[in-house]
C-alpha cells in the first residue's frame, strides 16, 4: 500500500488562511490459498482439496479545500471561522480470482499453482471495484466571550452517489453551548480545589450512507443461471441477462438526530476529572435490507428506509492521577447505561438467522436485536404430561409439530422438551415463537489502572456488562445433535432419563431422539 498527501496554503490577508490539500491511496493484493481435506476429522468438511488465488488493486482519492478566518476583537470576544469543500472517490480498481481442485500433493506448496489443478470444475471471476464517489460542504463557527461563553455552530451538505439522484443529498446542522461556570466572580469560592468547571449542551444531525456503491439501480449479470434456445433446437443454450440485484431509487440518508447535555470538571490541582453526559438520540429513516416476499424474486435486496429508533442514555467517567514518591499512577473509571426502543417500523419484523432460523428479532416497540424463539417450559417426564400439558386457558397443548391428536404417540415425546403455547391455540408451531431475551445490558462499566516507577509501566483494564442476556450458540454444537458432535459434560450430566427424573435437558440422544425442537429450533435454552 502507497499513500502520499499534497498541499498548498496561503494567507492572503490579516487572518485568513486558505489551504487546499490533495491525497491518495494506492492499495494492491496478491494472496493464495490452499483448503485441504477435511471429511476425515470434520462432518461437515470437503471432500476434495481446493486452491484458490487472486489478486486485486484500487485506488483512492480525497480533496479538501478550507478556508480559516480568525478573530479576536477588543480582548474578549474570540471569533474562527471556517468554511470547506471535500472531494473524495473510492475504489477505483478490479479484482480476478481462480480456483481449481484436486491436487495430488497436499503438502507440497511447490505444486500449488492453479495449472496443477484439476480442469474440471475449475472457476474464475474478474469484476471492477464498486466505485463510490461524495462531494461535501461544509462551514463551521467557534465563538467565545472572555472563554467562558462558547457556541459552536456548524453545517454540512454532503452529496453520495449510493442515492438516487432525487435524494442524493443531505444537510446535517448542528449548534452547541458551552458555559465555563468556574470563571464566574460567585465561584470564586470554590477556586481552592476546583480547577475548571464547564457545563455544556448541544443538537446536531449526522447522516449514514453506509449501503452498496449502487443500491438505487437494478443490476443485471449473466451465467449458467440464466441460460436459454436462440436456434429452436432443445439442445442448444445461449447465456442471457436477468436481474441480480434490484434497486431502490427511493432509498434516502439515514439521519440520526441528538440532543445532550452535560459537564466537564477538574479539580485538585488537576489530579481529579469527572465527565457527565445525558444524551437522546433519534435515528431516522434507519437504512436496512429490504424483508420482501419471494414475489420479488431470487435477486438481492437492497437498503430502504424502513424506520425509526431512539436511545436515551448517560455516560459518567471519573480519573483520578497522582505521584508517591517516584511511583506515578492513574485510576480511571467509566459507567454507561442506556435504553433503546424500535419506535417504528415501515416493513415485517426483521429477523436474524444463523445456523438456527430466527434467533434475534427487531419488532416496533422493543429494543432492536431481541432473542426470538420458543419458550421452554420444562422436560415430558411420562406419558400422562404428555396428554395433560395445558396451556394459560386451560387447553390441552399438542406437542411441538404434531398437529392431528389422533396420530399421537405420547411414547416418542417422553424426554422431549414442553414448548409454552404462546398464542393458545393448542398446537405448537411457528406462531409460538417469542421474546425469550434481551442482549442489552442495564448498564457497562470500565477501570483502567497503570501504574509507572524509574521508567517500568504497568497497566490493566477491567470491563464489566450487567443485566444482559447471552445466547449460547455453542450449544447447537456441544449439547445437541444435529451435527453428531462430541456432547459437554453439562448436557452428559444432567439430562433428562429415567433415572435422572429432574434433568433439565432433553433426552441424551440424537436428533431423532431429543427432538428438532431442541437440535434445530432457537429456544429459551439458549440464553443465560
Amino acid at each position: 500500500r502507497g499513500q502520499t498527501a499534497v498541499y498548498a496554503e496561503v494567507k492572503p490577508i490579516a487572518d485568513l488562511k486558505v489551504r487546499s490539500q490533495f491525497s491518495a491511496s494506492l492499495m494492491g493484493a496478491w494472496s493464495s490459498d490452499f483448503s485441504p481435506i477435511t471429511i476425515y476429522a470434520d462432518k461437515e468438511g470437503t471432500s476434495q482439496n481446493t486452491f484458490t488465488e487472486t489478486a486485486d488493486w484500487r485506488l483512492n482519492w480525497q480533496w479538501t479545500n478550507t478556508a480559516t478566518y480568525t478573530k479576536k476583537f477588543n480582548e474578549d470576544h474570540n471569533l474562527t471561522v471556517v468554511l470547506g469543500m471535500e472531494a473524495m472517490k473510492q475504489n477505483l480498481g478490479r479484482d480476478i480470482s481462480g480456483t481449481r481442485y484436486n491436487y495430488i500433493f497436499e503438502n507440497n506448496p511447490n505444486t500449488w499453482i492453479l495449472n496443477n489443478g484439476g480442469s474440471a470444475n475449475q472457476s474464475n471471476s474478474g469484476y471492477a471495484q464498486s466505485k463510490t464517489t461524495m462531494y461535501g460542504l461544509f462551514g463551521r463557527a467557534d465563538y467565545s466571550y472572555q472563554g467562558k461563553y462558547l457556541v459552536t455552530a456548524t453545517v454540512r451538505r454532503d452529496g453520495a452517489s449510493k442515492f438516487g439522484s432525487n435524494n442524493r443529498w443531505g444537510t446535517f446542522p448542528s449548534l452547541s453551548l458551552g458555559w465555563r461556570i468556574s470563571d464566574e466572580a460567585f465561584m470564586a469560592s470554590q477556586k481552592k480545589w476546583m480547577d475548571d468547571l464547564k457545563l455544556r449542551a448541544g443538537y446536531g444531525t449526522t447522516g449514514n450512507s453506509n449501503i452498496g456503491a449502487y443500491n438505487y439501480a437494478f443490476q443485471y449479470a449473466t451465467g449458467n443461471s440464466y441460460l436459454y434456445g436462440r436456434t429452436g433446437s432443445n439442445a442448444a443454450s445461449t447465456a442471457g441477462y436477468a436481474i441480480s440485484n434490484l434497486g431502490d431509487v427511493n432509498a434516502k440518508w439515514e439521519t440520526t438526530k441528538m440532543f445532550n447535555v452535560g459537564f466537564d470538571l477538574t479539580a485538585f490541582s488537576n489530579r481529579f476529572t469527572a465527565t457527565f453526559d445525558y444524551y437522546v438520540k433519534k435515528t431516522s429513516d434507519m437504512l436496512v435490507a429490504a424483508n420482501w416476499s419471494a414475489l420479488a424474486g431470487n435477486a438481492t435486496k437492497p437498503n430502504i428506509n424502513i424506520g425509526d429508533m431512539q436511545n436515551k442514555g448517560v455516560d459518567v467517567s471519573m480519573g483520578w492521577r497522582d505521584k508517591i514518591g517516584k511511583v506515578s499512577f492513574n485510576i480511571n473509571g467509566n459507567i454507561s447505561t442506556y435504553k433503546n426502543k424500535v419506535i417504528k417500523l415501515g416493513s415485517s419484523d426483521i429477523f436474524n438467522s444463523t445456523r438456527l432460523d430466527r434467533i434475534n428479532i427487531t419488532t416496533e416497540g422493543q429494543p432492536i436485536g431481541m432473542f426470538y424463539g420458543f419458550k421452554v417450559e420444562g422436560i415430558y417426564k411420562s406419558e400422562s404430561e404428555v396428554t395433560s400439558f395445558t396451556n394459560d386457558n386451560g387447553q390441552t397443548v399438542l406437542p411441538y409439530a404434531v398437529t392431528d391428536a389422533a396420530k399421537l404417540n405420547p411414547k416418542d415425546w417422553v424426554g422431549r422438551y414442553k414448548i409454552k403455547d404462546v398464542n393458545n391455540d393448542g398446537k405448537i408451531n411457528t406462531a409460538d415463537r417469542t421474546i425469550i431475551g434481551n442482549p442489552h445490558p442495564d448498564f457497562t462499566g470500565g477501570l483502567n489502572l497503570s501504574a509507572s516507577w524509574n521508567g517500568f509501566d504497568l497497566g490493566t483494564y477491567l470491563y464489566f456488562s450487567v443485566g444482559n442476556d447471552l445466547f449460547r450458540h455453542y450449544m447447537y454444537y456441544t449439547y445437541y445433535g444435529a451435527l453428531q458432535s462430541n456432547y459437554s459434560k453439562d448436557r452428559r450430566d444432567n439430562s433428562w432419563s429415567p433415572s435422572n427424573p429432574n434433568g433439565k435437558y432433553p433426552l441424551w440422544a440424537t436428533t431423532s431422539g431429543e427432538g428438532t425442537e431442541a437440535a434445530n429450533e432457537s429456544n429459551s435454552m439458549y440464553i443465560q
